[in-house]
């Protein structure tokens, strides 16, 4: 049976080394280089150009505590502008909003 994971990244990353720290975690979690894939602006709405870059994927059999132990060791040039959201399996009350440098209830 599948439990499908759903991981979406907000974050101010200009020289992409934090998206490619997280595709590292993520790809070695599922076996693949299966990184998170960036929404171009043209897939966005609006009359207006993201002034954020978004990212996302969908995991199976994900490691969520493990996730949140791996981003919490990141060092992230803007934590304000950090949002990390996790959902895991459709029905599931399971959804995380996780940001940098915040105490975890």
């Amino acid at each position: 049976m599948s439990v499908v994971t759903t991981v979406i990244l907000i974050a101010d990353d200009p020289d992409g080394e934090i998206v490619e720290r997280v595709n590292a975690f993520t790809g070695n979690s599922q076996g693949s280089a299966l990184g998170l894939k960036k929404i171009d602006h043209d897939m966005s709405g609006g009359y207006k150009v993201p002034e954020v870059d978004t990212y996302f994927g969908a995991y199976n059999h994900f490691d969520v505590d493990g996730f949140e132990v791996f981003l919490e060791a990141l060092r992230w040039p803007d934590p304000d502008l950090v949002v990390v959201i996790i959902h895991t399996g459709i029905g599931s009350e399971d959804l995380r909003v996780w940001r940098p440098n915040r105490v975890r209830a």
